[in-house]
């Protein structure tokens, strides 16, 4: 009678071992998912406020395109977010369609920031170098090419910010907005960062710039 206690009991021991190591195992995956999860959303957070941080320079560098100093492009890496996407897969909250459409969508304009950026630095650059020899005409074609590749940055700026925002607002919920123009993004991105929205300013340069 006492080997089939002691085998019962060997049996409710192994029984309870599995089960309490099956659950210690479940929360420790359940918490590495949720911290991924949280660092993929903080990664797009992140480059959201750097760009909206950089947001009201550029539109002031818009309006002003000739001056003493000028602003430059903050680091854009997406790195972080392509390891995340790797980890997550391994997980039971896999990135969806519509998120990965996103980082597809934002390689190719964050390549467009970085060369916009370079051309617009060669006029800022020959300017603060050489206007005090410039003559009128001079000035004008310079305020025009820098005012022009700050409109580009800009038209960048404003579709990443205003996706990034909707990101983080609907999470795994994530859809594109079908019906949004280049004036809501540009609309969005005044309200969130606190700079007036200018219609005046707004709507010549996306003429200008062919894209309304």
């Amino acid at each position: 009678m006492e080997w089939l206690i002691a085998v019962v009991s060997a049996l409710i021991g192994a029984v309870v071992g599995a089960l309490v190591s099956y659950l210690f195992t479940d929360k420790n995956n359940k918490q590495r998912t949720e911290r991924l999860e949280l660092a993929f959303y903080n990664e797009f957070e992140h480059l959201s406020e750097t760009l909206e941080n950089w947001f009201p320079t550029l539109v002031a560098e818009y309006q002003e395109p000739l001056r003493e100093q000028y602003s430059g492009l903050p680091f854009l890496d997406l790195s972080l977010i392509d390891a995340l996407v790797i980890e997550l897969a391994s997980t039971d909250r896999v990135v969806t369609p519509a998120q990965r459409k996103l980082i597809v969508r934002l390689r190719p304009i964050i390549t467009s920031l970085v060369k916009n950026n370079e051309k617009r630095g060669k006029y800022e650059n020959s300017w603060m170098l050489n206007s005090h020899i410039m003559d009128n005409s001079e000035e004008r074609d310079y305020s025009k090419n820098i005012s022009y590749y700050t409109g580009l940055i800009l038209v960048d700026v404003t579709q990443v910010i205003f996706h990034l925002k909707k990101l983080s607002a609907e999470k795994e919920r994530f859809t594109f907005s079908k019906g949004a123009t280049r004036e809501d993004f540009a609309k969005a991105c005044c309200s969130s960062s606190g700079v007036p929205y200018d219609e005046t300013v707004w709507k010549p340069m996306l003429l200008r710039l062919g894209l309304k």
